[in-house]
């Protein structure tokens, strides 16, 4: 079946941004983007994939053996094996400055974890994926359950606190910003009640 397939094509943004080659970004329409090698696959303010780049061939056989949790979808680029990993969150999270900070705080240490687990690129952004509906990619489904956040605690180990280059990076970014500005916040809430 191709349902994770029609799932990625049903959550990209309205207007992705996209490109036929790395570093050359336009936003188009979703319909126009689709036909692009690149595609940026969450929308600007919800997760609704963990995306992961793994710079040698045999992801698969490393996640097996490691007994690593399985994306939904796999997308290999013929030439050298180098894969993007895609996991279907259930539930997107919204990663704006509204965010509840429980499940974003949730995420990013499960993004850290699995991504070190993997061994995937720690430098990669996660903004932009090989589209796993260009014929250009070997595109494999390989798991067609969604994952819902608790799913991956029977899988991974997640620690108390982010390391400070995780909070650098990625999801945790997102983390510290809400956790450093909203004392501010409150405190700028506060003052201006009581004026």
């Amino acid at each position: 079946t191709q349902k994770q397939l029609a799932l990625f094509a049903q959550s990209l943004p309205h207007k992705p941004y996209c490109s036929d080659e790395k570093g050359h970004l336009q936003i188009r329409a979703k319909a126009t983007a689709i036909g692009k090698k690149y595609i940026q696959h969450n929308q600007p303010s919800l997760c609704h994939w963990l995306v992961y780049d793994y710079d040698r061939a045999g992801a698969l056989d490393h996640i097996g053996q490691n007994q690593l949790p399985v994306p939904n979808i796999v997308a290999t680029n013929p030439a050298n094996g180098n894969s993007h990993l895609f996991y279907k969150l259930a539930n997107p999270v919204c990663t704006s400055d509204l965010a509840h900070p429980k499940p974003l705080a949730l995420l990013a240490k499960i993004d850290y974890v699995l991504c070190e687990k993997l061994e995937a690129d720690a430098g990669y952004q996660g903004f932009i994926s090989k589209n796993v509906l260009h014929k250009h990619w070997l595109v494999q489904e390989v798991n067609q359950n969604a994952w819902e956040l608790g799913d991956f605690l029977e899988w991974l180990v997640l620690p108390k606190k982010l390391p400070k280059r995780a909070e650098l990076q990625g999801l945790g970014r997102n983390c510290t910003l809400f956790e450093k500005a909203r004392f501010w916040a409150y405190s700028q809430v506060l003052s201006y009640r009581l004026t």
